[in-house]
């Protein structure tokens, strides 16, 4: 059973039925006027969905193991390298859009300020990460570079937090909320695995939770910076939970290269490549 694609995939199909469902629970149940939220099908079918795909997430994740970083962080994929690198370079971009925000908006929030330049260095540092993990070149710095992202997201909560705290009604942005701290606990889980702590079945359930809360959250129309935000997220961490079920339940990768073979590699390669100019 290749867990590592069907898990990642009914994540995302679950979220696209959520998304529809939030948006139709958003179409009948709130009331403009009084700004509460009515009691519908749709405000009752997404958490039992919701529900549903946690306990699957839970089964299909349990017996993953204990494994160490050098494992765990081996991904000889070019899907991989591409979904992570695109994940990691859209939250830079959403770090640049929130500063833009910031200086072009009349309120100087310092949270939010500290969250967006964050989110730049968070973003580049997941892209960073990234390239060293489709190569396979562990190196103690990994550990530093995917805590990047997971303070950035850390405070991007509390600025969300702050922005409904005053909000009367919960069901406005309970979903933003939930997927917001499910990608916080994924991308902390992540870096602990970097660190050989943790727990890579409970880091892939929450990855897989964030991607099927996405959509919900996506579907309250929460502005530029916020959405790029959740994408780039719920992009890095598709990759995130390929790599770690594919190290326990997929097909056994190839050994990793030691530095001085890629470079020997690289090496002869190039000189392949002007013999054949040559001629």
């Amino acid at each position: 059973m290749k867990k590592h694609i069907l898990l990642p995939a009914l994540a995302w199909v679950g979220g696209i039925a959520g998304f529809a469902l939030r948006r139709w629970e958003l179409n009948s149940a709130y009331d403009p006027v009084t700004r509460l939220m009515g009691v519908t099908l749709p405000g009752l079918l997404l958490p039992v969905l919701m529900a549903a795909l946690a306990v699957t997430f839970v089964l299909g994740c349990r017996g993953m193991g204990r494994r160490g970083p050098a494992d765990w962080f081996y991904a000889p994929s070019a899907g991989y390298a591409m979904a992570a690198l695109a994940g990691g370079m859209v939250l830079l971009i959403a770090g640049g859009v929130s500063l833009w925000q910031v200086y072009t908006g009349g309120e100087r929030k310092i949270m939010l300020l500290l969250a967006s330049v964050l989110l730049v260095l968070g973003g580049a540092a997941a892209a960073a990460a990234a390239r060293g993990i489709y190569r396979g070149l562990w190196s103690d710095g990994l550990p530093v570079l995917l805590m990047g992202p997971s303070f950035a997201t850390l405070l991007w909560l509390v600025c969300i937090y702050q922005q409904h705290a005053r909000q009367p009604e919960v069901q406005l942005y309970m979903w933003q909320l939930l997927s917001a701290v499910a990608m916080v606990l994924a991308l902390y889980g992540y870096a602990s695995l970097a660190l050989d702590k943790g727990s890579a079945g409970r880091t892939c359930v929450y990855s897989l939770l964030a991607i099927a809360l996405t959509p919900a959250a996506l579907a309250d129309s929460v502005g530029l910076s916020n959405t790029l935000v959740w994408l780039g997220g719920m992009v890095w961490l598709t990759a995130q939970s390929y790599m770690l079920l594919g190290a326990a339940f997929g097909p056994e990768r190839p050994e990793r290269m030691c530095p001085e073979q890629e470079e020997e590699n690289e090496t002869e390669q190039d000189k392949n490549l002007e013999d054949t100019e040559d001629e």
